[in-house]
């Protein structure tokens, strides 16, 4: 039905979390966020943080937990048979239709991390992982030595390549 949604949207703050804005109405407001935390190269923790200004009594939080499982649940169920199940390296082999503009532009986004040396080497931590335990680098790491667990192993950036390239 047109018109149902009076107005809201979607985006992404950095590569893990997402947020939702639905106004069903122009004094009813839903925001979601969605924070995602990867256990490994196939699984992810999401906790979503759901706030909205109606139906606010809380023999209301059952129900409106209930739906929200409920969308969850669909879209995994939709995720598990994609096939492949990593994202692949490029996309000169997949067929983007207009509603995927949001999945391009995501994207985009990563390889410009990526582009900074910023994505983890999965193939590496995989490889060392019954011996090695690893921590997510940070900026304190850069300022002081002498930490006890390595940072998680990453892949060169664009700067690093292009050194690389030039030795």
């Amino acid at each position: 039905v047109d018109g149902i949604i009076k107005g809201g949207g979607t985006g992404c703050f950095g590569v893990s979390t997402l947020w939702t804005h639905i106004h069903p109405t122009s004094e009813m407001y839903i925001h979601q966020y969605l924070f995602e935390t990867p256990v490994d190269n196939y699984n992810t923790h999401l906790y979503l943080v759901n706030l909205r200004n109606f139906l606010l009594d809380p023999s209301d939080n059952e129900r409106i937990m209930g739906r929200n499982l409920a969308v969850a649940t669909q879209d995994r169920d939709v995720l598990s048979v994609v096939h492949p199940m990593l994202t692949p390296e490029s996309n000169i082999h997949e067929f983007f239709v207009g509603p995927d503009e949001p999945i391009a532009k995501y994207r985009e986004f990563l390889k410009g991390w990526e582009a900074r040396g910023w994505r983890i080497d999965v193939d590496k931590v995989e490889h060392d992982s019954k011996r090695v335990a690893y921590a997510i680098p940070s900026p304190a790491r850069r300022e002081k030595k002498g930490w006890i667990l390595q940072s998680v192993p990453l892949l060169p950036g664009a700067v690093e390549k292009k050194q690389a390239a030039t030795k």
